[in-house]
């Protein structure tokens, strides 16, 4: 909660959300132990703009399109979306 509150000013206590996965380093090849959430909400979460410089809306596949074709991004999302793909 703290951090989604830190990097996306979204309060998750005014939210619907529920736990999708729990991933493991051994499993999904993620850099910690991890639980993943579902969240709705009506509100555009306010990105952080001291942690990102850029930001949005990207389907998994696009996501994964975009990475092949060399875009970066951070080392645990391929992962994770690998993971919870199935289950947007």
């Amino acid at each position: 909660m703290r951090e989604t509150q830190e990097e996306l000013d979204l309060d998750v206590r005014q939210c619907i959300y529920s736990p999708i996965a729990r991933l493991t380093p051994h499993e999904h090849q993620t850099s910690a132990f991890m639980w993943v959430y579902l969240i709705k909400s009506n509100d555009v979460p306010a990105y952080n703009t001291d942690d990102f410089f850029e930001s949005y809306w990207l389907t998994p596949d696009e996501f994964f399109a975009k990475i092949e074709q060399g875009d970066k991004a951070k080392g645990d999302l391929f992962p994770i979306l690998r993971a919870i793909k199935d289950l947007l």
